[in-house]
């Protein structure tokens, strides 16, 4: 007559035998009346060693039976038997307590592994309340730096058009000034900066210009009238050459190869 397991079916298990609810621990259950937290530690470390014993056992069976050969003189191990559950206080206590958990020593491995884990919470949990009120702190700080810093440079210009001596386009010379020339009207240096040329092209209205007679080549034909620069009058908005106007260096060689460019 076959042996019977532990289990009480008989020797050896079936292939479809249900290993993992055998290495399964049952709930835990209250602990005994007028158990003390030391007596419960002591006890829950019995039960875990003869669980871990008993799971070794079971395993072995396990890994025998699935090599085909009968699992000679092996068994599995007796069931397990449920922890004597702990109260959320007494779990709190031993987190938060140093003191305690020194008292009631030692502590099954499970319950080590928990308060382990509620620690490494309760750090995480303080290392973030510590970040976010230092940059609550940093942000503060900033708005009244901010607050108090001068308004000056605070203004920043979105897309601002990069403008460098090497791509400046070269200023279009109004026609007063051409016709002028063409008609031996001569006026000074400085009037060829980029300042006075930009001005008279964009605004015709502030050079004083007049009229006066075309050179002609036949007599007998009537002056024609042409529109020139107004010298005189010109010269008391832009100033004459000698009268206050300078030109840096810079300018100087751009109103003289402006000036220039057009003879050449």
């Amino acid at each position: 007559m076959p042996s019977t397991s532990r289990c009480g079916q008989p020797l050896p298990l079936p292939a479809d035998f249900d290993y993992v609810a055998w290495t399964t621990r049952p709930d835990d259950v209250p602990p005994l009346p007028n158990m003390s937290l030391r007596e419960q530690n002591q006890e829950n470390i019995r039960i875990e060693n003869d669980n871990a014993s008993s799971v070794g056992f079971t395993r072995a069976y396990e890994n025998a039976s699935k090599t085909g050969a009968a699992p000679d003189g092996l068994d599995l191990g007796p069931p397990l038997r449920p922890f004597y559950a702990y109260s959320d206080q007494a779990k709190d206590l031993l987190v938060f307590s140093d003191q305690l958990r020194s008292s009631v020593s030692p502590l099954p491995n499970f319950l080590t592994e928990y308060i382990a884990s509620e620690q490494l919470k309760k750090a995480e949990s303080d290392a973030a309340e510590k970040a976010k009120k230092e940059r609550e702190r940093a942000e503060k700080e900033a708005e009244k730096a901010k607050a108090n810093q001068s308004i000056l440079g605070t203004k920043v210009m979105k897309n601002p058009h990069l403008i460098s001596s090497a791509l400046k386009s070269p200023v279009k010379i109004p026609n007063i000034f051409l016709m002028s020339l063409h008609h031996d009207v001569h006026f000074p240096l400085h009037w060829w900066s980029d300042r006075v040329i930009k001005d008279a092209y964009e605004n015709a209205g502030s050079i004083p210009t007049h009229q006066i007679d075309a050179e002609q080549t036949a007599s007998l034909v009537k002056p024609e009238k042409v529109l020139v620069v107004d010298v005189p009058k010109a010269a008391k908005i832009l100033g004459e050459e000698g009268d206050g106007p300078t030109l840096t260096p810079n300018e100087w060689r751009g109103a003289s190869q402006k000036f220039s460019s057009l003879f050449a």
